[in-house]
């Protein structure tokens, strides 16, 4: 179906554009910097995720005007349900930490709805006091 052909392309881009990291991610747990970095990636939010990047992964991260004219480009008109979607510390140190994020993702498209199973997990790491999704 076309709907996992495009959350293929959004995942390989979460991947390889993922970066993103300010001061801003003020001192939250590793699971609520997962949850919201992924989420916002993966919905084409690149200014709400990219605080919750470290450094490093900013260069490949697509500004949000870039992903909003890919979107155009593409006619990608979806909106993603999380709700079935959890997350768990797997892991943690005093500088990284692994969290995982597995369940179920609904895509809504126009033409309806396609429910996807989701397993990954997340490296993070402490930097300057702050947990920020890292590889």
């Amino acid at each position: 179906m076309q709907t996992k052909q495009i959350l293929k392309i959004i995942a390989s881009l979460v991947l390889l554009l993922c970066p993103a990291c300010t001061d801003s991610s003020t001192a939250l747990a590793p699971v609520e910097v997962a949850k919201t970095a992924f989420e916002a990636t993966l919905s084409g939010n690149m200014d709400t995720a990219r605080p919750f990047f470290c450094a490093k992964m900013h260069s490949a991260f697509p500004s949000q005007k870039d992903m909003d004219a890919l979107q155009k480009e593409l006619n990608i008109h979806f909106t993603f349900d999380f709700s079935g979607l959890q997350y768990s510390l797997e892991q943690e140190t005093a500088e990284k930490a692994i969290v995982r994020a597995f369940g179920k993702i609904v895509v809504k498209v126009p033409e309806g709805e396609e429910s996807l199973s989701y397993d990954e997990l997340i490296p993070l790491q402490r930097i300057k006091g702050q947990w920020l999704v890292c590889e």
